[in-house]
């Protein structure tokens, strides 16, 4: 399931975030999709792939960009995780 789908159909309905944050979700998957050179799926919440992606985008944006993006990326792998949707956790 691409992250986008995820964040739209299950991560916001079920979280009652508002349209803004909402965006501000999708700027970080997209960031992570351009990283990857594709849409992002759920199945690359994985370790070491998110640590690469943090490392370059710390390095191209504030570190406050960077934590939004780390934390955002946690929060949406953490809910993910909890229902079972991917193998892994944060």
């Amino acid at each position: 399931m691409f992250l986008t789908c995820f964040l739209h159909d299950v991560y916001a309905p079920l979280r009652a975030i508002d349209r803004r944050t909402v965006q501000l979700y999708e700027y970080t998957i997209a960031s992570f999709g351009r990283f990857l050179g594709r849409p992002a799926e759920l199945s690359d919440l994985e370790e070491l792939l998110v640590a690469r992606f943090l490392m370059a985008r710390s390095r191209e944006r504030a570190a406050a960009t960077a934590a939004k993006d780390r934390s955002q990326l946690r929060a949406l792998w953490e809910f993910a995780a909890r229902r079972n949707l991917t193998p892994t956790w944060p």
